[in-house]
């Protein structure tokens, strides 16, 4: 409906802009303190996690509540969210390294423990085919959750890479930020191969 959402990461509340009208509303959750991304899913409920905590949750689009779900793992650390087109919804685990699901059939949250999973999970991003795209900052990897639960890890080019954000374009072509060589980089949906297009500063 064109409003627009934003995550406080300071006193954990989830923002809500009405641009019609120029007003704002604050809508506090029972857990206060970090909240980091929103998304919206296909039913207009928006989506939000911490983290700093162990928390995701949402914005109901008709009633106007909001609903919290603690994540399996305590102190997760939630950093970036997604939804598909089904209405599930996936959360990066920067904490404890896993990949959290809010399945939208069985109305539970499932978790998925990244094989690196001391690789600092960060953001998230899912493909047309339901498949979740995620960042392995320390590790130099990027990962994929498919509708099986199954993950297929891609190790980066070069030395010191550092993905961070990593997101499907309109063909499922990868899209990934290596902040350890200031460069984007992009996965071929088909043959699984990285193209660098490095940035005109080294530190940019």
């Amino acid at each position: 409906e064109g409003r627009v959402y934003w995550a406080e990461i300071t006193g954990g509340q989830l923002g809500e802009l009405d641009p019609a009208t120029g007003k704002q509303i604050r809508h506090f959750t029972p857990e206060r303190g970090g909240m980091l991304q929103v998304a919206v899913d296909k039913d207009d409920n928006v989506w939000f996690c911490n983290v700093k905590g162990a928390a995701m949750g949402y914005l109901d689009a008709k009633t106007r509540k909001v609903h919290t779900f603690p994540t399996p793992t305590p102190d997760n650390g939630l950093y970036g969210l997604a939804a598909d087109r089904q209405g599930n919804v996936f959360a990066a685990g920067w904490q404890k390294g896993t990949v959290t699901k809010w399945d939208r059939e069985t109305q539970s949250m499932i978790e998925y423990k990244v094989p690196n999973s001391w690789g600092m999970i960060r953001r998230i991003g899912v493909d047309s085919k339901g498949t979740a795209w995620f960042s392995e900052w320390n590790a130099g990897t990027v990962g994929a959750l498919d509708p099986n639960g199954k993950i297929t890890e891609y190790k980066l080019p070069g030395l010191g890479a550092e993905p961070y954000d990593v997101w499907p374009d309109k063909d499922d072509n990868i899209w990934i930020i290596d902040t350890g060589h200031a460069t984007i980089l992009k996965l071929d949906k088909d043959t699984k191969k990285f193209t660098a297009y490095p940035l005109p500063l080294r530190n940019a």
